[in-house]
């Protein structure tokens, strides 16, 4: 079963929105119990797709990798606004905040994951290729946001709320260099098909064979 251009772009916009809304979400919840209520007051700790729309990020970056039949796709929204100087126990408080957007995509991955091996028990449908997209996405977004380590990242958040406070405090002036930064960019640019892509691919080969997926489109 193969989609038109109207169903791919509604299908990864609508991927992009549950996956990247959630991700967002999980920030923003865990932000609240551990005692920052920042989101909440602003209202922003809500489903509604409405208030977390970034139209670069959620609409035109997504219809660039389809019109150029990229081999990944990608997307984000607004960031959850945080303010940590509200959390109580702020290392702790920043690494579980972090950790708990990651984590959402790999609940997802899950949920996706089941839902295909659902959907195949009889035959191959348009849930069943949303599905396997789903779980491709949320592969990509699990991965990216741990392993690149730019500013105002997951991963970078995460490795900085463990270092010590002396390490910490180098990592923030030298990645806020905007030659570190450039660096950083270029680096992932030239490693992504050797390292980056490869992790992927093995996430995927993985759940397939958990799940005993065996997607033939």
């Amino acid at each position: 079963m193969t989609l038109n251009i109207s169903q791919i772009i509604a299908m990864w916009i609508f991927l992009i929105l549950i996956s990247s809304v959630l991700h967002e979400m999980a920030h923003g919840y865990m932000a609240y119990i551990l005692g920052d209520k920042t989101a909440y007051l602003l209202g922003k700790l809500t489903f509604n797709p409405i208030i977390h729309i970034d139209l670069l990020g959620t609409i035109v970056f997504p219809l660039i990798l389809i019109l150029f039949n990229s081999n990944i796709m990608l997307g984000w929204v607004k960031p959850m606004p945080i303010n940590f100087f509200n959390l109580r126990h702020p290392k702790r408080d920043i690494f579980l905040i972090s950790i708990s957007g990651p984590l959402s995509n790999l609940i997802m991955i899950f949920i996706w994951a089941s839902i295909a091996k659902i959907t195949m028990i009889s035959k191959y449908t348009i849930i069943t290729i949303i599905s396997f997209s789903g779980i491709k996405l949320n592969i990509t977004l699990l991965v990216l946001n741990l392993l690149l380590l730019l500013p105002m990242s997951d991963g970078w958040y995460i490795l900085s709320s463990i270092l010590p406070k002396k390490f910490e405090i180098l990592l923030k002036n030298y990645m806020l260099s905007p030659i570190i930064l450039f660096i950083v960019l270029l680096f992932t640019m030239v490693t992504f098909d050797i390292i980056i892509h490869p992790i992927m691919q093995i996430i995927l080969k993985y759940i397939f064979l958990l799940f005993e997926l065996t997607p033939t489109f």
